[in-house]
């Protein structure tokens, strides 16, 4: 057994990227990577494409998320979102949020 302790993590400069990290807790040799992102109040972790699909999993507070259009779609502790390869996204928050993060070549959308 080994205890992990799992800080805030680094924070990420891509993007134009305001006040979120990111902690990377596992990576495999398929290229799967499972991560907490942190987004501080008014932080933004910013438009990007998915170099891989990701679930994007909301352990802690709410935010917003968006893809291609303009419009912030609320998510909260619970609720989970999907981005396929390729797909632009962004997400915010104004009181902070914790998410799980699981990136991985042959992740399947769950829904």
């Amino acid at each position: 057994m080994k205890v992990i302790s799992i800080g805030k993590g680094n924070t990420i400069l891509k993007y134009e990227s305001v006040a979120s990290s990111y902690c990377k807790i596992m990576k495999t040799e398929e290229a799967t990577n499972i991560g907490i992102i942190s987004i501080e109040p008014n932080g933004i972790l910013g438009y990007h494409q998915a170099p891989v699909p990701q679930l994007f999993y909301v352990v802690e507070g709410e935010g917003w998320i968006r893809d291609g259009s303009e419009e912030k779609i609320p998510i909260k502790k619970g609720y989970a979102v999907f981005w396929e390869q390729g797909e632009w996204h962004e997400a915010g928050s104004n009181t902070g949020l914790t998410a799980v993060v699981i990136q991985a070549v042959n992740l399947k959308n769950p829904f």
